[in-house]
């Protein structure tokens, strides 16, 4: 990786979270003008829709020049996803998320290392390390995207193990877990190094 990726505990796109969202922007710009949002851990309907538009007003208000949302996860995401100098990914399932991104993995490693930043919130940073839970149904542990040098993220943290303990069978002795809080978020450097923003705290778990 090349670019920034910021890492959110989800409740996006509220009061808190202006100063990491920005600093992505300007991240992005590096590239390009383009913030593309990729709604893809929510339902297609609805839920995708709303996601898309609440980034959309989100963004702009915050000074994004362009701002467009992929209809869906086929080759328009990919050819937008090779213009754009930021990529949003909002929160939802985890599960839909990975599914929907697993088939561009190449092109997501390709975007981040020519200068694509990239923030997700929520499972959409869960989806992003080297681990992520899949919380539906039966919970089980599966690889990640891994596009940070995180191996796993406790999303909407607010304290104790939660699913660390689900994972701790797969993860190796020295993992790298962070818990992120709502509204908070940590911006891994192309260098692996974090920086914190938002309102509350990142938590190393354990590591």
């Amino acid at each position: 990786m090349r670019a920034d990726v910021c890492l959110q505990g989800g409740a996006e796109f509220r009061s808190g979270c202006e100063p990491m969202d920005q600093f992505m922007i300007e991240a992005g710009r590096r590239r390009a003008d383009l913030v593309l949002v990729a709604p893809f851990a929510g339902r297609p309907g609805r839920e995708r829709a709303m996601a898309g538009d609440n980034a959309t007003r989100w963004y702009r208000d915050l000074g994004a020049g362009r701002v467009e949302v992929a209809a869906d996860e086929g080759d328009g995401f990919t050819q937008a996803l090779a213009e754009a100098g930021l990529l949003v990914l909002p929160g939802g399932s985890p599960h839909r998320l990975l599914e929907a991104l697993f088939p561009s993995a190449q092109a997501l490693r390709a975007a981040s290392d020519a200068g694509t930043a990239i923030s997700g919130a929520s499972a959409g940073a869960m989806v992003l390390c080297r681990w992520t839970v899949l919380p539906e149904g039966r919970r089980r542990v599966t690889a990640g995207l891994d596009l940070v040098p995180v191996d796993l993220v406790l999303p909407h943290y607010s304290g104790g193990a939660g699913w660390l303990d689900i994972a701790r069978d797969v993860l190796p002795a020295q993992a790298l877990v962070l818990g992120v809080p709502e509204r908070s978020g940590t911006i891994v450097h192309a260098d692996g190094s974090r920086t914190d923003a938002g309102v509350h705290p990142v938590r190393v778990v354990t590591g």
